[in-house]
């Protein structure tokens, strides 16, 4: 039988980040996580990262897989990013404002961005597992 390993776990993954306040503002401001499990689960702001497993149910799977392989718990959450452009909009109107330069740089930063908020949608998974091994 395969051992699912920790570089097969990093290829599921999108993306990255330290799970912790910011997610709970964000959740707060905007709504932006839904819980995959039982009815009226709470999300555990208590992990130390999330993991973006895009929209791909057979990426959860395999994620949970591993994770319970190695012994960590975890939580699938939905991101709901997509459905925050005007966040994304309002914090890069923000951030643009304050860049001294051309057009040009304000208008990579807002691809920059774009291409961000469309990485961060679909499956998430929290859990202290860090990537970085």
């Amino acid at each position: 039988m395969y051992k699912f390993t920790f570089q097969d776990m990093d290829q599921l993954c999108s993306n990255g980040a330290n799970w912790g306040e910011w997610a709970r503002i964000q959740q707060e401001e905007d709504g932006r996580w839904d819980v995959m499990g039982e009815i009226g689960e709470e999300i555990n702001y208590d992990f130390k990262h999330a993991h973006w497993l895009e929209d791909n149910w057979a990426n959860v799977l395999l994620a949970k897989m591993f994770l319970e392989q190695e012994g960590y718990a975890y939580q699938v959450l939905w991101d709901n990013a997509d459905n925050t452009s005007e966040w994304w909009f309002n914090r890069l109107q923000d951030v643009s404002a304050r860049i001294s330069g051309t057009t040009e740089g304000r208008v990579a930063l807002l691809e920059l961005a774009e291409m961000l908020r469309r990485q961060n949608t679909g499956y998430v998974i929290l859990t202290d597992f860090s990537r970085s091994r």
